[in-house]
This record gives C-alpha cells, sequence and structure tokens, in this order.
C-alpha cells in the first residue's frame, strides 16, 4: 500500500480541496489516481493529529481489514461460522 501518515500537532493547509466529510481532503498523486486523506486524531484531543492518505480502494482495504480484526476479536466471526 502507498498510504502514507503525517505527525500533525495542528490544523495545516492543504493545497488540495476539501471533501464533504470533515476533516477529510481530496487529491491527486502523479499517476492521476484520487488521494484521500483523513485526520486520525488522537483520543482525548481536538488539535493532535495524524494525517492519513490513500486511494479509494486502499481505504477500501483498510475498512475491511479493520472489520474483520473487530470481528475476530470480539468473536463474532466465530458465533455466525457456527450456525
Amino acid at each position: 500500500m502507498s498510504a502514507c501518515t503525517t505527525p500533525s500537532t495542528g490544523p495545516q493547509q492543504v493545497a488540495s480541496a476539501p471533501s464533504t466529510k470533515i476533516g477529510t481532503t481530496k487529491g491527486e498523486d502523479e499517476n492521476g489516481d484520487e488521494i484521500i486523506c483523513r485526520r486520525d486524531y488522537e483520543t482525548g484531543s481536538r488539535v493532535k493529529f495524524t494525517e492519513v492518505c490513500g486511494t479509494q480502494e486502499e481505504w477500501d482495504i483498510m475498512d475491511r481489514e479493520t472489520r474483520d480484526f473487530m470481528k475476530d476479536a470480539t468473536g463474532q466471526r466465530a458465533a455466525s461460522n457456527s450456525r
């Protein structure tokens, strides 16, 4: 994956246009693929965040992996497979 993370201590100026989702920006990489950047706020902070960027395909993969991890961690996958 070519997603990147950039630690930040506060708001930063971004050259790309904001999207309709708060804390999300969009731009293009060198290949012309749309890049979506989201802010991952530090727990308990409204100011400190890490900016994570990736293509829509990379975001879909990260979302699926997170969902699968949470199903495994909570035992929902085991319960749903035993039916």
